[in-house]
C-alpha cells in the first residue's frame, strides 16, 4: 500500500512539473485531494493576493505539502490495518470457544475440552497436509489438543466420534452434546478456512 501511494503521488508530481496549463493544474489537484476543493483555492487565493505568488507555483506547492501529509496517513493507516488484523489472528482461537459456550451454554473447560477432544480425533484421522489446514483455520489447534488431553485424562489419538461421549462425560457434560458441538466447529470452520476445509472435517465427524 505505502509502495502504490508512493507512485502514485510521484507520477501526478511529474505531471504538475510539466504542466504549463492553468486548467490541467487545476484538474490534477483536485484529483490529487480528498477534501473540499473549493477551500483550497479560496486558501491559494488569499496566498496570492497577500504574497503575490504565482498561483501555479502555490498550487504546485500545496500539491507538495499535501502529498507528504497523505502518505504520512496512508502509512499510519497500513500499520493500524496490520496490528488490527494480528489481533484478530490472536483471537481466532478464543472465538471459537466464546461460540462454543454462548451457543451451547457449556463453561470454558467444557469448551476447551470438548473442541480439543474433536480435533484430537480429526488431527489422528488426517494426513499432515490436511490437518494443517485445519490448524490455519483454528489457530492454536494444537494447544486445543493438548488442554483437552490434560482435562480428559485421555491418551493418544482417538479412534471414531463415538469414542469422544466418554471423554465429554468426564467434562461433565452429557453425550448428546458431541453432536451439537460438531456444527458449530465445522460453521467455525468453514467461515476461516473455507468450504473445502470444512469439508475435509465433516467427512472425519460423520
Amino acid at each position: 500500500m505505502q509502495l502504490e501511494s508512493n507512485k502514485y503521488i510521484q507520477k501526478l508530481q511529474r505531471r504538475f512539473e510539466c504542466s504549463t496549463n492553468v486548467w490541467e493544474i487545476d484538474y490534477l489537484l483536485y484529483q490529487s485531494f480528498y477534501f473540499n476543493y473549493e477551500l483550497v483555492l479560496v486558501i491559494l487565493y488569499l496566498i496570492k493576493i497577500n504574497t503575490g505568488v504565482k498561483m501555479r507555483n502555490l498550487k504546485i506547492f500545496l500539491f507538495i505539502i499535501i502529498s507528504i501529509v497523505f502518505s504520512t496517513t496512508m502509512n499510519a493507516q497500513f500499520d493500524q490495518l496490520k496490528n488490527m488484523g494480528k489481533k484478530i489472528q490472536d483471537n481466532t482461537k478464543l472465538g471459537l470457544i466464546e461460540s462454543v459456550t454462548s451457543q451451547l451454554g457449556v463453561t470454558k473447560n467444557q469448551a476447551v475440552g470438548g473442541v480439543g477432544s474433536i480435533l484430537n480425533l480429526v488431527k489422528g484421522k488426517l494426513s499432515a497436509s490436511d490437518f494443517l489446514k485445519v490448524a490455519n483455520a483454528i489457530p492454536g489447534s494444537n494447544d486445543l489438543i493438548t488442554s483437552a488431553i490434560g482435562l480428559t485424562g485421555s491418551k493418544g489419538t482417538i479412534g471414531t466420534v463415538a469414542a469422544l461421549i466418554p471423554l465429554f462425560t468426564k467434562l461433565g457434560m452429557k453425550s448428546d452434546m458431541v453432536n451439537k458441538f460438531i456444527p458449530v466447529v465445522l460453521s467455525y470452520v468453514g467461515a476461516s478456512g473455507g468450504n473445502s476445509t470444512m469439508n475435509l472435517l465433516s467427512a472425519v465427524l460423520k
